[in-house]
């Protein structure tokens, strides 16, 4: 398979059939054949045209033992022409007759660098707590390299190798309370 790279241009109408025409930003012309063009990410020229989310928050009410459960999830996306840019957020509180009997927080972070030949570099931040599994804190760091092998318009196919640091911290585990 050839190993095809990321055009950053602007397509030209009135191109030959089976054929698209770009422009990049120095002016320079290139046509390359449809077959080649797996897919066409248009990347607004704003902050706001380029961030895209969604939130969701949800409120629960059992009264067999008077549970109520607070849930709130959400996610946002940044997309340059050589970074994507992710956080999300999930988060759920659940309190049965005045205690609080369920607390589970879920934080990421993750970017991504883009480069010419299919090439990445990616690195994540990750922070959760759990009360049900008496997890108190876990963090993990992580950043890797790495390279797109096939992709079509509903497929992706990479692969990299990375480093990563996890730490956690459990309540009733000797040696290990906060």
């Amino acid at each position: 398979f050839a190993v095809r790279s990321s055009i950053v241009s602007r397509p030209i109408a009135g191109s030959a059939p089976g054929t698209l025409s770009i422009r990049n930003g120095t002016g320079t012309t290139r046509t390359v054949p449809m077959k080649d063009v797996i897919r066409m990410t248009w990347i607004g020229a704003s902050l706001r045209e380029r961030t895209s989310g969604d939130l969701e928050i949800g409120f629960d009410y059992g009264s067999g033992d008077n549970a109520i459960d607070w849930t709130f999830a959400g996610e946002m996306r940044n997309r340059t022409q050589n970074f994507l840019n992710e956080v999300s957020l999930d988060s759920l509180l659940r309190r049965s007759s005045g205690d609080t009997t369920q607390r589970r927080t879920d934080l990421q972070l993750a970017t991504r660098r883009f480069f010419p030949n299919r090439r990445f570099l990616m690195a994540r931040f990750e922070g959760s707590e759990d009360k049900e599994l008496d997890l108190d804190s876990r963090f993990l760091v992580a950043g890797a390299g790495g390279v797109t092998l096939f992709q079509s318009s509903s497929t992706t196919l990479s692969a990299y190798a990375g480093l990563d640091y996890m730490i956690e911290d459990y309540s009733g585990v000797p040696g290990n309370d906060s």
